[in-house]
């Protein structure tokens, strides 16, 4: 609704934070994450221009072209989709693993206010979930589906929209495993009754920035 004029609004009214240049080294705890947490982190990212934007309503997906010179980003981890894609066919039983910060496991921390604390999502690809009863466009080819645990801990996936979904990368030839997730795709809805996220495969966003390559 509102089209690109809208997004940009929404956009330019959004304050992004990104974390410091320092590792995790280990798992945060909760109290851990809290103390972190410092009033006015983030920064307005200068876009404005409709050229800067790619939108694909139909999948409901949006690309922003951002600047690289921001100080805010000199610490910023980004994904190349043209290595770290996985654009292969799910089988079962794969590692899936979404990482994203739903409202449920917001805090309040003292001096800032109410803060999101991201949660991880691992669950096992399952391609014979029950989709009985779902919408035609749920059952896009763009689009596949993961059971969603985190509401046995009370934390609904509410928020959780936007969140990239992983897998890690097939064994080496000699055997060897090792942690190399690759994005398989990007939550965008939740099927409450039948407890699954519905997750856009990352091809097609390939293929909104392909659009973007294309023009240049």
């Amino acid at each position: 609704m509102g089209g690109t004029a809208q997004v940009i609004r929404s956009w330019n009214a959004t304050r992004f934070g990104f974390r410091d240049e320092r590792g995790l080294g280990r798992t945060e705890s909760l109290n851990e994450a809290e103390q972190r947490v410092q009033p006015g982190i983030g920064c307005t990212i200068p876009v404005s221009a409709p050229e800067d934007f790619l939108i694909d309503s139909k999948r409901d997906l949006i690309a922003v072209r951002i600047p690289q010179n921001l100080d805010a980003l000199a610490h910023a981890e980004f994904i190349n989709l043209e290595t770290d894609a996985f654009k292969k066919d799910l089988v079962t039983g794969v590692s899936l693993i979404a990482l994203g910060a739903p409202i449920a496991s917001r805090v309040h921390v003292a001096g800032f206010g109410e803060t999101l604390i991201p949660q991880v999502e691992h669950v096992r690809y399952d391609p014979d979930l029950d989709t009985s009863g779902m919408t035609n466009e749920t059952y896009s080819p763009s689009n596949f589906f993961m059971p969603y645990s985190l509401t046995k801990d009370g934390i609904a996936p509410h928020g959780f929209s936007g969140a990239a979904v992983f897998v890690n990368k097939e064994p080496e030839p000699d055997g060897v495993w090792s942690v190399s997730p690759h994005i398989v795709g990007i939550v965008q809805q939740f099927a409450k009754r039948k407890g699954f996220l519905i997750v856009r495969k990352i091809s097609a966003v390939v293929e909104l920035l392909d659009t973007d390559r294309n023009a240049v």
